[in-house]
């Protein structure tokens, strides 16, 4: 996964630490992503996205997310996105002591279009 790691870091961005906070903008650019962090991460869409991802297994799913949308993935969660335009990315982190532990297990995204887009096509209309 430490690979990953430096795929991601190895791309363009603005990044900055302050105290145990780090901030890290990811740029409007095509990404194809895996890994597993180690703290958990609070990210914010700036721009909408489209791509396919997966959560702690290895069901990927489409995703279409909407502009200023905010996610959390725990530490420790198993990672998979890829989208073909990208879209500009705020990353949070926040570094605690190792003994630590973590209030927040599971994953959140505010509500995307993912759920209209699977009802619409439950009901047979294309997007």
């Amino acid at each position: 996964m430490d690979e990953a790691k430096n795929q991601i870091k190895a791309k363009p961005s603005r990044y900055a630490i302050a105290g145990s906070w780090s901030a890290e903008l990811l740029p409007r650019k095509p990404y194809c992503a895996t890994y597993r962090p180690d703290v958990p991460v609070v990210g914010f869409a700036f721009d909408g996205q489209t791509g396919v991802h997966a959560f702690g297994s290895d069901r990927k799913t489409d995703f279409r997310t909407k502009p200023n949308s905010l996610a959390f993935v725990p530490a420790g969660c198993d990672v998979y996105s890829t989208s073909n335009q990208g879209g500009e990315y705020l990353r949070l982190t926040f570094a605690r002591s190792r003994n630590d532990t973590w209030p927040c297990s599971r994953r959140f995204m505010t509500r995307s279009t993912r759920s209209r887009l699977l009802r619409r096509s439950s009901f047979g209309v294309s997007s």
